[in-house]
């Protein structure tokens, strides 16, 4: 109905992954309809900027769309074929569900189609491993963000050269422009106060009862501002509300430091810096 389309169409392209149905978008059967809420998930996840430019017919060209997309891609395919190979599900079928889950995750949107984590463990080490991965830069996705894990890796990619190669002079690039030190630093930095988050959480959650695979899982998604994790608790097909009080404190927290890309919040807890104002 209405309602329906409108409800979903908003937590679409703004990938919030907002579901009036207990079984989120899997309520909805028609392969039409993921095939478009799939679409739309990629494109909230894009950058405002690479629209403007598309509008003002610039170009379509940037480094960490075509990065984005092209590993999207590939892992999706890969993880279609195995579905296929190793369930014997229907090759499109396949892909269709492969293809929506996935996206839903990176975009970190959070919709399910499907209880992936019954497809086996494969597909419950790759779920987890895409949780933090997160949409583009200047997009409404959430999570560490392409560009960053680009450069992080093309960061490392110089360093490693510059170790073969004492006297050579490498540069990391982004978009045809050299790389300054201080961006990079402030990458290394971002991922360091990401990782210590998601290790800080998931140490009180493991401390608050839950077991590990649980409070690990939970504390990346919650950090990611993804929704679905890893185990019965809080995979696809289980609920956050199992979980104690305290824990949703922790979570709830956990989120808001996601968003605020946990620097920004570090710095609002910083006493110099409400004594600077």
């Amino acid at each position: 109905g209405g309602f329906d389309a409108l409800t979903h169409a908003m937590t679409t392209l703004s990938t919030g992954g907002y579901s009036n149905y207990d079984a989120s978008f899997g309520h909805f059967t028609q392969p039409f309809l993921h095939w478009a809420a799939t679409v739309f998930m990629l494109a909230g996840a894009m950058p405002f900027a690479w629209y403007i430019r598309i509008a003002t017919r610039r170009t379509l060209r940037s480094e960490q769309v075509a990065a984005f997309l092209k590993s999207v891609s590939a892992v999706i395919l890969i993880l279609a074929f195995w579905l296929w190979w190793a369930d014997d599900v229907p090759p499109f079928a396949a892909l269709r569900l492969v293809a929506f889950n996935v996206v839903s995750v990176v975009t970190t949107t959070g919709y399910a189609t499907a209880d992936y984590l019954t497809w086996g463990p494969v597909f419950a080490v790759a779920f987890f491993l895409l949780t933090p991965v997160g949409g583009c830069t200047g997009s409404t996705a959430g999570g560490a963000k392409a560009m960053r894990w680009l450069l992080m890796f093309r960061a490392l990619r110089t360093r490693i050269h510059v170790i073969a190669h004492p006297h050579g002079v490498f540069t990391t690039r982004y978009d045809g422009r050299a790389v300054s030190d201080d961006v990079l630093g402030g990458i290394m930095a971002f991922f360091l106060f990401y990782m210590l988050t998601i290790g800080i959480t998931a140490v009180v959650l493991d401390l608050e009862g839950l077991d590990t695979l649980t409070a690990l899982s939970a504390a990346v998604t919650a950090v990611a501002n993804v929704g679905p994790g890893v185990g019965e608790i809080v995979g696809p097909s289980g609920n956050f509300q199992a979980l104690p009080d305290t824990a949703k404190l922790v979570l709830s927290f956990a989120m808001y430091a996601g968003r605020l890309e946990m620097l920004t919040l570090f710095v609002l807890l910083t006493p110099s810096f409400w004594r600077a104002l």
